[in-house]
């Protein structure tokens, strides 16, 4: 119980810093194995998760997190107007753990049904890979590394820890966690406007109508794909 060593340099506790004005609710959370056991990241997804009643918006480079799929579960059951909408890079045959990808995905298809949605980014460019005289379609599938979670229009958390079982367990890892509402807010206008290239879209009504306007926008970007395949013919910018 002793605040520092017999032999420490004398030393006085210095008063807690004012509040700055217009500070946010924050917590810096981690993840760090055993012997310190600390799962605070995974604690607050968690509860975040679990009392989610609008939209759950996650832009990973990893969905793999079965671990949480009771959380998933339970919010579900709870809220029948719940949204849920992930944002990921594809699955590349060398990764080790894409079953776990698909367990995680087919879990909350059969849980969610079409109040889930999981999309990919995809980067477009004009190449001459079939003919050096003539421009054709490319894509390219993006890989996303950011490691977000937005929980209706109250909750983010964002740093290194990635959505899956080890991150959330295991490794040591470190995010901050903000539970308030302008800024979480401010910052989903900017996150998802930024996903989803739409800056003239609100993207704060209801999760709902957010899911709607993704999944439209990712239905219109394939049809422009597979028409610029199909036809060769670059698509208008």
């Amino acid at each position: 119980g002793d605040l520092w060593a017999e032999y420490t340099t004398p030393w006085e506790l210095l008063d807690p810093a004012p509040e700055p004005p217009g500070g946010v609710l924050l917590q810096v959370q981690s993840t760090q194995p055993e012997p310190m056991g600390e799962r605070s990241i995974f604690e607050s997804t968690d509860k975040a998760i679990r009392n989610a009643r609008d939209l759950i918006y996650i832009e990973d480079q990893y969905f793999r997190m079965p671990v949480m799929l009771d959380a998933f579960q339970e919010a579900l059951d709870a809220a029948p107007g719940l949204r849920i909408v992930v944002v990921t890079k594809p699955v590349s045959l060398l990764d080790g753990a894409k079953k776990w990808t698909v367990i995680m995905d087919e879990a909350l298809r059969e849980m969610a049904g079409d109040r889930y949605l999981l999309l990919g980014m995809e980067a477009y460019a004009a190449g001459h890979l079939l003919d050096a005289e003539v421009a054709s379609p490319h894509f390219q599938g993006m890989d996303i590394h950011s490691k977000m979670l937005i929980v209706d229009d109250r909750y983010l958390s964002v740093g290194s820890c990635n959505k899956n079982n080890r991150g959330l367990l295991i490794e040591g890892e470190m995010n901050v966690a903000v539970l308030d509402p302008p800024f979480v807010r401010d910052a989903r206008q900017r996150i998802l406007a930024n996903a989803a290239g739409r800056i003239d879209l609100d993207w704060n009504r209801s999760g709902v109508e957010i899911a709607e306007d993704l999944a439209e926008i990712a239905a219109a970007n394939a049809a422009i794909k597979e028409a610029a395949l199909s036809s060769g013919v670059l698509p208008d910018p």
